[in-house]
């Protein structure tokens, strides 16, 4: 079975909602705005970064730590506790 890639992010989406329910200090959330790492430029359009802003706030409000870049990730795994 072919999921595409629309119903794949909605998959994901209620994956990370419902892990920010369940265990939101075990959960980080981020959204890359754009990638090039394959060579191709891939953007969201204006519709799908407002409902990824939406689920942002979501998941904020539960406890999930939310990032911007994968550097800010790094920097966050990395701290020491």
């Amino acid at each position: 079975m072919k999921i595409g890639l629309l119903n794949f992010m909605k998959i994901k989406i209620a994956e990370v909602v419902q892990d920010s329910n369940l265990v939101p200090d075990k959960t980080i959330f981020c959204v890359l705005k754009e990638d090039n790492s394959n060579g191709e430029n891939l953007i969201f359009d204006v519709g799908q970064l407002k409902s990824l802003s939406a689920v942002e706030e979501m998941v904020k409000n539960n406890g999930v730590q939310v990032f911007n870049t994968l550097e800010e990730i790094a920097e966050y795994l990395n701290k020491e506790k």
